[in-house]
């Protein structure tokens, strides 16, 4: 249900979360010429500002953490912003399980599991979506992964190396 202020009164409305959602994807992208449906939206490419080991507790979980924020097309500029609510989730490469989280209002977030070899994926509506594949995460490590998502429709690829160093791989 999403409620609308309206003056002084709230009006709550249950029929519209689809076309918001929709909206919202339609007002913050410029289209050019997409591969799929021939219309491309110009975009802003994703990266990952940090992605460093913080240390090794004595736990037998392990945590991924760090923030979200969000870069734009605003007139003539860009602007950065935290992106809360945006969707940060992994998938088990050993075990096909998925695990997931929505950040906070600052684009914090936090994701404690098991030990494995994870994919890390980052989205959020009317940016692209940055995707780290082979993460791997021993058993009390803390890693710190910030991402800045850009506007547009497409994705940004990055594969972890055995040193724990990352390449950008061009799609």
């Amino acid at each position: 249900m999403l409620v609308v202020r309206n003056s002084s009164s709230y009006e709550k409305i249950s029929s519209v979360m689809f076309f918001v959602s929709f909206v919202s994807i339609s007002c913050t992208t410029r289209v050019l010429n997409h591969p799929i449906t021939n219309v491309n939206c110009e975009s802003i490419d994703s990266r990952i500002i940090n992605f460093k080991v913080l240390g090794i507790d004595d736990t037998k979980f392990a945590s991924i953490s760090g923030y979200v924020d969000g870069k734009r097309f605003y007139q003539n500029d860009t602007l950065v912003d935290k992106l809360p609510s945006a969707n940060v989730w992994v998938e088990d490469i050993l075990t096909d399980s998925i695990y997931g989280i929505a950040t906070n209002p600052d684009g914090e977030y936090n994701l404690e599991i098991s030990p494995s070899k994870y994919n890390l994926n980052v989205q959020f509506v009317g940016f692209n979506v940055l995707k780290i594949d082979g993460i791997k995460i021993d058993s009390g490590e803390k890693i710190d992964i910030s991402i800045l998502l850009g506007q547009g429709c497409g994705q940004t690829l990055y594969k972890v190396n055995n040193d724990k160093t990352f390449t950008k791989i061009n799609l």
